[in-house]
């Protein structure tokens, strides 16, 4: 969930929600719309060891995504063919 500041600059959080690809196809079919494309970009790779950035955990914005930094190998295996999002394109029938 992307970080975001609150009217009064307390942190905050956008709700999400998650979906398996079949929820979409089962929500966009029955009701005439057909698959043109489906995009999954992967999440961009920065390796933060290599920019001479030092690991930062103290920063909420970037918390939890931060602590990756503390582990890069770990990190790249578990993102490993993971898209970052599904991006659908649907057409009227």
């Amino acid at each position: 969930m992307p970080p975001v500041r609150l009217p009064d600059g307390r942190p905050g959080r956008v709700a999400s929600h998650r979906h398996l690809v079949g929820d979409y196809l089962r929500a966009a079919l029955p009701v005439g719309l057909r698959v043109v494309r489906c995009e999954e970009p992967a999440p961009p790779v920065a390796d933060r060891a290599e920019q001479g950035e030092p690991p930062s955990i103290d920063v909420w914005e970037l918390w939890p995504w931060s602590l990756a930094a503390l582990a890069p190998e770990a990190a790249k295996a578990a993102a490993a063919g993971v898209p970052a999002m599904l991006i659908w394109h649907f057409q009227k029938s």
